[in-house]
């Protein structure tokens, strides 16, 4: 409702502003506004940075989905934006996480595969 009325009144929207509206949809757990926003966002020529891909992927994380935190995580990747420390964190707690909820050993296993192979983590 305040990003309309912001709009309605000629303020255009930064990329700052888009990002904080998604995260309040990430808050609120509504991912299908946050990807109308994100589809906007584009269109009015703005480009997605490392916020806006951890606010999508703790959308994801919010829905219990972590395969498509990853995929996302991986996106951003591909997309050439390096992970910053709040990225990174997300995804690495998210694997806690779900080893705390209980999630089945092979998926914990799956989890943790995934964590090495995006070098979340190391051996050591």
């Amino acid at each position: 409702m305040f990003f309309e009325k912001m709009k309605a009144f000629g303020v255009k929207p930064d990329a700052a502003t888009y990002n904080i509206m998604i995260d309040c949809c990430s808050l609120t757990g509504d991912l299908q506004s946050a990807c109308a926003l994100m589809t906007t966002m584009l269109q009015d020529g703005f480009t997605f940075h490392a916020c806006s891909y951890t606010i999508l992927i703790k959308i994801m994380l919010a829905n219990d989905d972590f395969e498509a935190a990853i995929n996302v995580f991986n996106e951003m990747k591909d997309e050439g934006i390096h992970s910053d420390v709040q990225s990174y964190n997300t995804i690495r707690l998210a694997g806690v996480h779900f080893y705390l909820l209980g999630v089945h050993l092979k998926d914990c296993a799956n989890i943790f595969c995934s964590l090495l192979s995006l070098h979340l983590i190391h051996h050591t």
